[in-house]
């Protein structure tokens, strides 16, 4: 599912209750202006630095599933490292999008989320660098 702005009007899939899950991105204006999950300090986020606005837009649409993690993240994903004090998670080269993964969102936080935006988690596990035994010890 694509949600885009187009002159100020929502485009969106429809989405069924037993659905295999969503994608969700947001763009506007060729790729400006990303909504993100996750973004502390923004106005449009609340204190524990999620976006109201993308919680909201997620209730609207009522996608039941979202993926944890999504995307090309699993294929380096450490479990792990995404749960604990964050201040004491460790940072790790996200190898898909080659930059720094602090590990601020894991997995409790990610919970946390999808209960706000009233979606259940289908957890994903990294089989592409980790193995069944670590996929396992995840339940």
């Amino acid at each position: 599912m694509i949600i885009y702005k187009n002159g100020g009007s929502k485009h969106y899939g429809e989405t069924g209750k037993n659905g295999s899950g969503q994608s969700i991105f947001h763009f506007q204006n060729r790729q400006k202006n990303l909504r993100f999950l996750y973004q502390p300090g923004h106005p449009l986020s609340k204190a524990d630095g999620f976006r109201k606005d993308v919680i909201d837009l997620v209730k609207e649409l009522d996608v039941p599933i979202v993926r944890y993690p999504g995307g090309n993240f699993v294929s380096n994903f450490y479990w792990e490292d995404s749960v604990g004090p964050v201040e004491e998670r460790p940072h790790r080269l996200e190898l898909a999008w080659r930059s720094l993964e602090k590990n601020e969102v894991g997995l409790h936080e990610f919970k946390k989320w999808a209960d706000a935006a009233h979606s259940e988690v289908m957890m994903a596990v990294n089989l592409g660098t980790r193995g069944i035994t670590d996929a396992c010890n995840l339940l």
